[in-house]
Order: structure tokens, then sequence, then C-alpha cells
């Protein structure tokens, strides 16, 4: 996933002539904050977004794969967990692996749950001419629906799933006027 902020503030501005200036030790610097500052937004998102139950925390593994470096002149910042770019810029998700549909949990089902996880149980069926599709345990008397299945599914973009510019300028400036600093007075 790539992104490209652009701000427009004197004191960014700055920072970039400072990070222009200095060369590649500051630079690292910046780029491991830049990386922490987006590790603990991903921490804040986890206590805030996580279902509780779910043993697998989707934004606690994100926050572990975020990296920070620097290439050339460029600080990255880098998150190998697939789905953070599906969340921050959205769009259509569709079955892979020749599969027909995706399975989206019912309330009845336990947060973390696939269908695997309910073996030979769960029968297909399909409601009317609507088209509508689920999987539902089999030896209830009534239907009880534990995952709808769906062709595709389209997700909003939410830029929140990620810090601010502002909240990157905020983590990387004092990191690297410490370091300019140490630098100086060595």
């Amino acid at each position: 996933m790539s992104l490209t902020f652009s701000i427009k503030k004197d004191e960014v501005t700055g920072l970039l002539r400072k990070l222009d200036q200095s060369g590649p030790v500051v630079r690292k610097v910046a780029a491991h904050a830049a990386a922490r500052c987006t590790q603990d937004h991903f921490a804040k998102l986890s206590g805030s977004r996580h279902r509780s139950g779910v043993p697998f925390n989707f934004y606690a593994d994100a926050a572990r794969k975020t990296t920070g470096r620097v290439s050339g002149d460029n600080v990255i910042v880098s998150i190998d967990k697939i789905g953070i770019g599906q969340r921050y810029f959205g769009g259509t998700i569709k079955p892979t692996g020749g599969k027909k549909y995706l399975a989206i949990p019912s309330d009845a089902v336990m947060p973390g749950q696939t269908p695997k996880d309910f073996a030979d149980h769960l029968f297909f069926f399909r409601k009317g001419n609507s088209g509508t599709a689920g999987l539902a345990l089999r030896g209830e008397k009534k239907l009880r629906v534990m995952f709808w299945l769906k062709k595709s599914v389209t997700q909003d973009s939410d830029e929140s799933v990620l810090p601010t510019p502002q909240n990157y300028f905020d983590a990387i400036a004092p990191e690297v006027d410490a370091q300019i600093a140490r630098m100086t007075n060595g």
C-alpha cells in the first residue's frame, strides 16, 4: 500500500528542509518515529474496534507488521498486513480460490468462527426468488442462520485506519529535532 500525504504548513516545510539537510541518520530516526506513530495508532484501534472474544486481533497484528525504513531520501512506513489497504481505500471484496460466496457471520456465530468450524453441521439454503442465500445449522426446528452468503461486499473507505498527516508530523518533528541537537551538540 502506498500513500502520499501533502500538507501545506510552514512547520512541515521546515521539518522537510531539516530532513533534506541532515542526512540518512536523521531520516532513519524519522522513519522509526513514523512507524511507532502508526503502531501506536493501530494499538488504539485494537482496543476500540476489536470484537471481544475473537482470538485474532487484526489491528494488533497490523501493528506488529509495521516497520519504518529509509530508501534514498524517502522515509517509508511499510504495513505488511493484508486488509489494511482495503480498509483505508475501501472497495469491493469478491470470493477467491474458486469459491462462489463470501460467508458473512450472523449474530448467532461466535466471533472468529468460520463455516469450517461447523464441519458437516451446516446446510445451504436459498430464500425464495430474492437470491438471498446462507448456511444454517442442521437439526434445528427453526432455521438458524449461521452465515449469510454474498457474491461480493463493498466496503467504504476509512481514512481513520491510519494516523493523520498531523499525527505523523507531531510524532516525527520532536524526534528529528532531538537527533539534530545530539549531532550538533555532540
